[in-house]
C-alpha cells in the first residue's frame, strides 16, 4: 500500500494505492484498486472529506467523511473512511476467489 499527499486547489489531497507485484516482479507490478479523498472545505479546522474508490481503474465507490478534525492528520482520517466502508462489499474476480470466500 502506498500513501501519497499532496495539496492542491480542490484536488485529490491523498491517494492510497493498492498494488499486485507478481512474484515480487516491480516490472509486472499492476494497479488493483485506489482510493482517493479530497478536502471538500479547504482550510477550515474541521472539514468534510469526498472518497472515491477505484477497482481496477474504474469507479467503484463514493463517499463522504463528515467532520473531520484536520489536527488529528491523514492517517486517523484515513483509518476512519476505511472502518466507514462495507469491505465485505469489495468486487473479487472470479478466479481469484477462494473457496473460503465463496461460502461467506
Amino acid at each position: 500500500m502506498v500513501a501519497e499527499e499532496r495539496s492542491g486547489e480542490g484536488g485529490v489531497m491523498l491517494r492510497v494505492l493498492l498494488q499486485i507485484v507478481p512474484g515480487g516482479d516491480e516490472r509486472r507490478t499492476r494497479e488493483i484498486g485506489r482510493l482517493e479523498i479530497s478536502n471538500v472545505y479547504e482550510f477550515a479546522d474541521v472539514s468534510d472529506y469526498a472518497w472515491q474508490m477505484f477497482h481496477e481503474g474504474k469507479p467503484y465507490k463514493t463517499g463522504v467523511h463528515p467532520g473531520h478534525p484536520r489536527k488529528t492528520g491523514a492517517r486517523r482520517l484515513l483509518r476512519q473512511i476505511l472502518v466507514g466502508m462495507n469491505l465485505r462489499e469489495l468486487p473479487v474476480a472470479q478466479d481469484q476467489a477462494s473457496p473460503e470466500a465463496s461460502k461467506e
